[in-house]
């Protein structure tokens, strides 16, 4: 009998190594804190009073009449956080143009609502609307949402990825001098799904894109762009709505789609890791229980 309930203590203790084969991880950098933006001001706020690598939900419809906004981010110190638009929209009702807070330009500033993204930066459900031009002719990497999208030191589980965002143009245009995008100035690398742009496109100098004006390396899936685009260089043969110079980059049809791996859309982001050491071990564990139970089986029966 004694001998029995050892048996059974010990099958019961061999699935506690099971727990943790297959475990929930938030992913790394994910925000502590949590900003409810309902005006401009709180906007502003983003990178001066509130840190790149905290969390923002949008809770209304943002106006912003001013003729410049500070881009959210640079290329030292990018927008690391969370942002969700919660399908509200933020509305630029004249023309625009976008400053960068670094006092020496770094020639990977990006210009946009979001100047840099580093590798954990995620923005969804968000709608940018332009009823005026936007003016940053004599700037390189200009899109309307982030001028610069890169993932940074990120390890590949956690890209930066932009999902469910649209820019809306009213007839408005993007000036830019190189690596002029509707949506993105300059893609290094990260993902964009399901996201689109309807805004006219102008390089003073190189690469203009409808969607994106230069892309390095990325997975860009469903997405599109209307409205043209243009550049002053005759020589500059990277002009439409995806950059296509790149072989890491593929795309599949005329609204740029390509398959990648499917992102959360719910505000808790989770990694699921694998251990397989520990299922390993409780298998071998349950192997010698039930050798050892049969012996002990038989050799009672026996007697």
């Amino acid at each position: 009998m004694k001998f029995k309930k050892l048996f059974i203590l010990v099958f019961l203790f061999s699935f506690l190594f099971l727990l943790p084969c297959c475990h929930a991880t938030s992913y790394p950098g994910e925000p502590t804190l949590v900003h409810k933006i309902s005006t401009a001001e709180d906007l502003k706020k983003i990178g001066t009073e509130w840190p790149l690598n905290d969390a923002y939900d949008l809770e209304s419809d943002i106006i912003i009449d001013s003729d410049t906004w500070t881009c959210i981010g640079n290329f030292d110190t990018p927008f690391v956080g969370m942002f969700e638009g919660a399908g509200y929209s933020i509305i630029f009702e004249g023309d625009i143009s976008f400053v960068q807070t670094s006092d020496l330009e770094n020639e990977f500033d990006g210009y946009g609502f979001f100047g840099n993204t580093g590798g954990a930066a995620k923005i969804w459900n968000l709608t940018l609307v332009f009823n005026g031009n936007i003016a940053n002719s004599q700037n390189n990497n200009v899109g309307t949402l982030v001028g610069v999208m890169n993932n940074g030191t990120e390890v590949n589980f956690n890209p930066s990825y932009i999902l469910n965002c649209s820019v809306k143009g009213n007839g408005s245009a993007i000036y830019g001098k190189n690596n002029v995008g509707g949506f993105v100035g300059t893609v290094f690398d990260g993902a964009i799904d399901s996201s689109s742009s309807d805004i006219i496109v102008f390089a003073n100098e190189q690469n203009a894109g409808g969607f994106i004006g230069y892309i390095d390396t990325g997975n860009i899936s469903n997405c599109s762009a209307i409205g043209a685009s243009q550049s002053n260089n005759s020589q500059n043969k990277f002009i439409g709505g995806l950059n296509e110079n790149n072989s890491y980059t593929d795309y599949n049809n005329s609204y740029n789609v390509v398959n990648y791996p499917e992102y959360p859309q719910t505000e808790e982001i989770v990694c699921y890791e694998y251990n397989l050491r520990p299922l390993v071990f409780a298998l071998i564990l349950l192997i010698v229980i039930i050798i050892i139970g049969a012996v002990w089986y038989f050799k009672n029966r026996k007697t």
